[in-house]
């Protein structure tokens, strides 16, 4: 040490402060190199989501179900059909529910107006000569149950999920676009002479670039 110069230690001791050590601060390469296992290990627990044939099952149970024990009537469920955009367009009655949580979707259904005036008729036990506000809110309702009752199954491979308020609208030419690479799941069901779409479509819920992710974390840490 050079003279003139004094240690730590000494300057301490000369102004009566007492040296405590701390750990160097880490750079943020460091504080995002720590940070890797924990992000790979939250993204390790992303659930799988549900297979075709458990939601296909879970629409079908849920679907028949319904009918049988709230409106009592015979429906008699098709193959299901996996479809990558909305299948087709519509004319008549359609209604749907969103989905929430670790994976994010809708249910639908859809049915033509003579169809959804029958089940509002069997729902609320009275004639509907035409479709009008209360048609669309009991096909609106039903969907909300449906769907619910599908929600309810799934939930053990896709976590806890909220349901959004069901809409219904007619009108012709019906159709949709859901962004993503998963398909719809549809699943037609015969109702006398009718026939009824109940539709599922499931994404896991977009997930930040991991690195920007981390980068993030460090910055908001130093």
């Amino acid at each position: 040490m050079a003279d003139g110069e004094r240690s730590v230690a000494e300057v301490a001791t000369a102004t009566g402060f007492q040296i405590v050590w701390a750990p160097p601060r880490l750079d943020n390469e460091a504080r995002i190199s720590g940070l890797k296992t924990e992000g790979t290990a939250r993204r390790g627990d992303m659930m799988d989501g549900p297979k075709r044939e458990e939601l296909y099952e879970a629409v079908c149970r849920a679907t028949e179900q319904v009918f049988a024990t709230m409106l009592n009537l015979e429906i008699e469920a098709g193959p299901p059909v996996f479809e990558r955009d909305f299948p087709g367009h519509f004319d008549g009655v359609m209604s749907f529910v969103g989905m929430a949580g670790a994976w994010l979707g809708s249910g639908s259904l859809f049915c033509s107006a003579a169809c959804a005036r029958r089940i509002a008729s069997s729902f609320l036990m009275m004639e509907f000569p035409t479709v009008d506000a209360e048609v669309l809110d009991a096909m609106g309702e039903l969907t909300n149950i449906i769907v619910g009752n599908v929600k309810g199954t799934i939930e053990q491979s896709v976590g806890p999920m909220a349901l959004s308020t069901p809409t219904s609208i007619m009108g012709r030419d019906l159709t949709a676009h859901s962004l993503g690479r998963y398909k719809w799941t549809v699943v037609s069901f015969q109702c006398g002479d009718e026939r009824l779409d109940v539709m599922m479509h499931l994404v896991p819920r977009s997930q930040p670039d991991p690195e920007m992710e981390l980068r993030r974390k460090a910055l908001a840490r130093s």
